[in-house]
């Protein structure tokens, strides 16, 4: 357990230092109440992700799952929660300004489904080439389809990029 809080001061060291060379060279201003916020929604983010199974044991509803769906769910939740309470508590707050909205850019629906067919064919030839192909089941499936745009992409690109 102590490895693991090491681990996670570890990293948010690393994000430091870097916030703290890019301020040396200016390319980034600092607000210290935003960064040490930052710094501690990354801490709690890592927090969920390591003890998810503490606040939403999943594994006992479903014995064999592979995957870390507790913690992930635990850590939708807290972007969330960090949401709410940034609409709640600063004035000038807008979804939006955190990159959440459901409006495209004109023009951006057909190039993004022309890549998407263009990984799908791939995957296809590449299944197909290799013989037997990967082993994929459902539960691996769901999941690496579901949680980073569930998970990831809401919180690294939203919350803490707003937040920083």
């Amino acid at each position: 357990m102590p490895d693991m809080y090491f681990g996670i001061l570890a990293n948010l060291g690393v994000v430091l230092l870097l916030v703290l060379i890019l301020k040396a060279f200016s390319k980034v201003t600092i607000n210290l109440t935003w960064l040490l916020g930052t710094l501690l929604i990354l801490f709690c983010y890592f927090l969920a992700l390591f003890e998810g199974k503490e606040f939403i044991s999943l594994d006992l509803l479903f014995t064999d799952l592979k995957w870390n769906w507790s913690g992930k769910i635990v850590a939708i939740t807290l972007w969330a929660l960090v949401l709410a309470l940034l609409a709640a508590f600063k004035s000038d707050f807008k979804i939006k300004d955190a990159g959440f909205t459901l409006r495209q850019n004109e023009g951006s629906i057909k190039p993004a489904l022309v890549v998407l067919t263009l990984f799908v064919v791939l995957q296809i030839v590449v299944t197909l080439s290799l013989g037997n192909g990967p082993n994929y089941d459902f539960e691996t499936l769901l999941y690496q389809a579901l949680i980073p745009g569930l998970d990831e992409e809401p919180m690294f690109r939203g919350v803490l990029l707003f937040c920083f």
